[in-house]
């Protein structure tokens, strides 16, 4: 199961979908507003990532011919995702979304999910990664956690000065 935060602001959706028509430039505002407010996340989620691999072994371990070296760029591609384009029948749009886009980083923060490991070596890979960093998830969530009360404070004024700016913009029309 994946957790996540959910922040409902009702109609949100439906008046993105169609401010992007009349001001394009609106929407790419609150994307970048959520940005901004989910920076913390990032820069938590980051620092909870080992450095520099999470088990000793983990530089030589390979899935099906893929390496999965442990690098730098585990940490960088943790990164913040906005979506304000909700196809016409959604009544929901995710507005902030972080997420690692490594194999490595991904394998680090879900192993230990499914509950029947598909074999021995895999099963002593996940007891030795739980054992040392704990039970999944490792990074992201617990990112998400430490910043909630300033990400639903900082969402909410986004969108508050969002919605004020538009309807600024809509009276001057």
């Amino acid at each position: 199961m994946v957790a996540t935060l959910d922040i409902n602001v009702d109609g949100l959706a439906e008046v993105l979908r169609e401010v992007r028509k009349i001001e394009p430039e609106l929407v790419r505002d609150i994307q970048r507003n959520m940005k901004q407010v989910g920076a913390p996340i990032v820069t938590t989620a980051r620092g909870l990532m080992p450095t520099p691999a999470p088990l000793s072994n983990w530089s030589r371990w390979d899935n099906r011919g893929r390496s999965r070296a442990w690098t730098k760029k585990a940490k960088t591609s943790v990164k913040l995702k906005t979506n304000t384009g909700a196809p016409k029948a959604a009544k929901e749009i995710v507005i902030l979304e972080v997420l690692a886009t490594d194999g490595a980083a991904a394998i680090f923060e879900n192993a230990g999910r499914h509950p029947d490991p598909s074999s021995r070596q895999g099963e002593a890979f996940i007891r030795n990664l739980e054992n040392r960093w704990g039970e999944s998830p490792r990074f992201l969530w617990p990112a998400v956690q430490q910043n909630m009360r300033h990400v639903r404070r900082e969402v909410q004024d986004v969108i508050d000065n969002w919605l004020d700016d538009f309807e600024q913009r809509m009276d001057d029309l």
